[in-house]
This record gives C-alpha cells, sequence and structure tokens, in this order.
C-alpha cells in the first residue's frame, strides 16, 4: 500500500536524515510513489511524521509494558529500569528519538507527544504496581504524565547537547523522575508478595 510505504519509507530515512531536512517530495522519491499519489494521502510532510509518531510511540509504550524482571528494593528501581528501558529504545531507533525527544521538531508534533505521554504515564504507575502496593494517588494520571515529562526534557536536554542521549542525561533523567514522584510517594512502599497475573515472561 502506498500511505505504508511513504511512513515505512520516512522512518527509514530519519535514520540518517534530520526531521527538518525532509520533503514530501523526497520520501515519495524514495518510496517510489508519485508525488501527486503521495499529497493525496498526506498534506505535507508533518502530516505524514504525525502519522509516524502515532505508530512509534505505540511501540514506545509496548516496549516500557513488557514485565519487569524483579526483585526490586523500591519502586525508584522500577523507575529507573523504565527509562534505562526508554533510552536503550531510542538508541536502536533514531527515527523514534527524533520525533519523540528531538526539540527540533514543530509545535504541532511537540503537542502530540504530549497527548501520546498520557498513555506511558499510566505505564510507569502500572508497572510500579506489578511490584508494590501502589496508593491512591489524587489525579494520578497527571501526577504520572508529568513525571514522563520531566524524564523527556532531561532525553531533550541531552540531546540539544550531545545529539543524543547520553548515560549521564539518563541517571539524571531518573533522579529528576524519582525527585518528583517522591512528593506523591513514600520512600517505602510494601512490596507484593508475587506478580500480577499475566507478568509472566519478563524481560528485562
Amino acid at each position: 500500500m502506498q500511505r505504508s510505504r511513504l511512513i515505512n519509507t520516512a522512518r527509514a530515512l530519519l535514520h540518517s536524515r534530520r526531521l527538518t531536512e525532509l520533503t514530501l517530495s523526497d520520501v515519495a522519491a524514495r518510496a517510489e510513489v508519485p508525488k501527486s499519489s503521495a499529497y493525496h494521502y498526506f498534506a505535507d510532510i508533518e502530516d505524514l511524521y504525525g502519522h509516524l509518531l502515532l505508530i512509534l510511540h505505540q511501540e514506545v509504550r509496548a516496549a516500557l509494558a513488557a514485565p519487569l524482571v524483579g526483585p526490586f528494593a523500591s519502586w525508584s528501581e522500577v523507575v529507573a529500569r523504565l527509562i534505562e528501558r526508554g533510552v536503550r529504545h531510542f538508541g536502536a531507533d533514531p527515527a523514534a528519538q527524533q520525533l519523540l525527544v528531538d526539540p527540533a521538531a514543530s509545535p504541532d508534533l511537540r503537542l502530540g507527544v504530549f497527548k501520546c505521554d498520557v498513555a506511558l504515564g499510566e505505564v510507569f504507575a502500572q508497572q510500579i504496581n506489578a511490584h508494590f502496593e501502589l496508593p491512591a494517588v489524587t489525579d494520578r494520571p497527571a501526577v504520572f504524565f508529568r513525571a514522563v515529562e520531566i524524564a523527556g526534557l532531561m532525553f531533550c536536554l541531552s540531546f540539544v547537547d550531545h545529539g543524543r542521549i547520553t548515560r549521564g542525561m539518563m541517571v539524571e533523567a531518573s533522579r529528576a523522575t524519582v525527585a518528583y514522584l517522591g512528593l506523591y510517594l513514600p520512600a517505602k512502599l510494601p512490596r507484593r508478595r508475587a506478580a500480577p497475573s499475566g507478568s509472566v515472561g519478563a524481560n528485562p
């Protein structure tokens, strides 16, 4: 299908090109799709990026939601593992790193990321709850969304300075995220005696 080919081609091109360097015509030429057909599916490159962003964000969500191997001494270790997993995912996918982390992305794309990150916040909450008894948190979706955005800000800063997420900034992201969540969660939470149903086949 031409639409899928255009999206997949844009993703491949972003492994070696910057967001701001591509046009829809570039993608169409590489995908061997007539320019008129490309503009039938997408208004411009930003429109295509918006569709690709949703795919990439779903993949990040799936990666973070995969069960974690414990045991963990504290919920902060769960957060650190999730952030490490996210950094690993971005490092292996330059397209995802550019669309979801690079501050050069347009305001509309950044807004799209914010909307999707609400779901990532819930993944963080669920992963903590899989290993510890997570207490009730007032306005839980907003709290965990903001926690994810704090980590994302550290990723953006690292991208600005280094063109990638460094290990040092990964650690900073964990520290900042844990510090914020610590305003709402006790440092020690009761550990669950057994993992919830459906958590078999854990991955690190």
